[in-house]
């Protein structure tokens, strides 16, 4: 019982030793990460549904790796133009600015 304990106690620690570990905070719409994410993908944009529609570009999420999002078709709002969404370092970290409606 005492080797199998050990094992258990021992395994995460060198486990833990070969991996670099992300940190990511999120808070309400706030995202953060301790490394810069990947290059955006050349996201294929399908056709515009119609003139009502803006294009909301993909981008890189974190979550326990970094994940795509794929951009999407979304209806205008009059009056408002689309800003993307981005990652933005600073000092040390990468904060995630999230996509919004601006006029």
């Amino acid at each position: 019982m005492k080797a199998w304990w050990l094992l258990v106690s021992v395994v995460p620690l060198v486990v833990g030793c070969t991996h670099r570990e992300v940190i990511v905070e999120k808070e309400g719409s706030s995202e953060e990460a301790d490394e810069a994410p990947p290059a955006d993908k050349d996201d294929p944009q399908p056709p515009q549904p119609g003139a009502e529609y803006v294009w909301v570009k993909g981008h890189w999420t974190w979550a326990g790796r970094w994940e795509w999002v794929a951009g999407h078709w979304d209806v205008k709002k009059d009056g408002h133009t689309w800003v993307d969404g981005h990652w933005d370092k600073r000092g040390r970290r990468w904060h995630w600015v999230p996509g919004h409606w601006a006029n």
